[in-house]
């Protein structure tokens, strides 16, 4: 059908609809655990996760590994103005995307770092089959899909 699903746009995490661009956007009878945004590649949205900073269960995290340890993203998109030193007029706003990242494991929240010591630091329980791994496929630690393949990985270990 024509209905499109709009993600979290307020700091309430809050999921609306709309099936007309023009239309007001309407909000979901029920809770939404779980949604899934088709796209080039599919996106797939959850919440109660436990709290953790200022997120709590009805926060949004993007599911970017599915089995547990899950690797977790949290989109933010922050609106930045600048003022002009010299006329001391704002200049117009720019959205800037600040993703966090986390690791949901034993049922806590991790916040992660993407670097080798603060994932290193997560997955400490197979610490050398991991870093033989990252070592082995060059991962890079500070990239989400290298990331994501690592983490894979460490769910396969026994």
């Amino acid at each position: 059908n024509n209905a499109s699903v709009k993600g979290p746009a307020t700091s309430k995490d809050e999921l609306s609809f709309v099936y007309n661009k023009t239309d007001e956007p309407q909000k979901f009878a029920d809770p939404i655990k779980t949604f899934i945004i088709y796209a080039e590649t599919n996106h797939v949205f959850a919440n109660q996760f436990p709290k953790t900073g200022k997120q709590n269960a009805t926060s949004y995290y993007e599911v970017l590994t599915p089995v547990p340890p899950m690797l977790l993203t949290r989109h933010k998109e922050i609106l930045e103005s600048t003022r002009n030193e010299m006329t001391r007029a704002s200049t117009d706003g720019v959205y800037t995307n600040r993703d966090t990242y986390y690791i949901y494991k034993d049922g806590q929240m991790h916040l992660l770092n993407l670097n080798k010591n603060s994932i290193l630091k997560v997955l400490a329980n197979k610490s050398a089959d991991v870093t033989a791994y990252a070592d082995n496929q060059k991962i890079d630690f500070e990239q989400e899909e290298d990331v994501k393949k690592l983490v894979s990985y460490y769910n396969t270990l026994k």
